[in-house]
């Protein structure tokens, strides 16, 4: 309910506690404390796609910091979760006070391509959508001299150069979690 420090009173959760302070005499001096409000999330479960995000907030307390338990999972700035992959993570405010608030975080789908396998012609080009991503995320591509992305680093539209015939596979690191393989045939 209540912790006391050098007689600072501060309250933890709700309900009442008898604060004692005993003096050099021996004597016994009490106070009772009622914490009528205990701190709280405003959402204790938060269930998300990847790419997505919701923004959660203390009540009746100040947060001091804000952490998660898995970040491949997903990540948290200033009570804004946001979902990088499939997989459950904790996401903790810590009060001022120290007090821990926790939020279930559950991410259902994770990064995916439209398609797993593409044909392009030497010099052309295919596209390929990204689902799924964070837009504040770059994705990472790892290129071959068969084919390459040649789209930014943020798009979820990814045009995929044909440069010399044969057969490769181009990586794509999306939310900096999640690692996509393409197959590309190249005629």
């Amino acid at each position: 309910v209540a912790t006391v420090n050098n007689g600072k009173v501060t309250a933890v959760g709700k309900g009442t506690a008898t604060i004692t302070a005993t003096l050099t005499t021996g004597e016994k001096l009490t106070c009772k404390v009622t914490v009528v409000n205990s701190p709280k999330l405003t959402l204790s479960n938060v269930i998300l796609k990847s790419g997505a995000s919701r923004t959660i907030k203390a009540v009746g307390g100040t947060v001091k910091s804000w952490t998660t338990s898995n970040k491949n999972v997903a990540i948290v700035n200033n009570g804004k979760i946001t979902a990088l992959n499939k997989g459950t993570a904790t996401v903790t405010a810590t009060l001022t006070t120290g007090k821990k608030l926790t939020c279930k975080v559950t991410v259902t789908t994770a990064p995916r391509l439209s398609k797993t396998t593409v044909k392009v012609k030497k010099g052309g080009t295919a596209i390929v959508k990204v689902s799924g991503k964070v837009a504040t995320i770059n994705n990472k591509y790892t290129n071959t001299k068969v084919a390459k992305i040649t789209s930014k680093t943020n798009d979820v539209t990814l045009k995929i150069k044909g440069l010399k015939k044969g057969t490769t596979t181009l990586k794509i690191k999306v939310n900096g979690v999640k690692t996509l393989n393409l197959k590309v045939n190249v005629k």
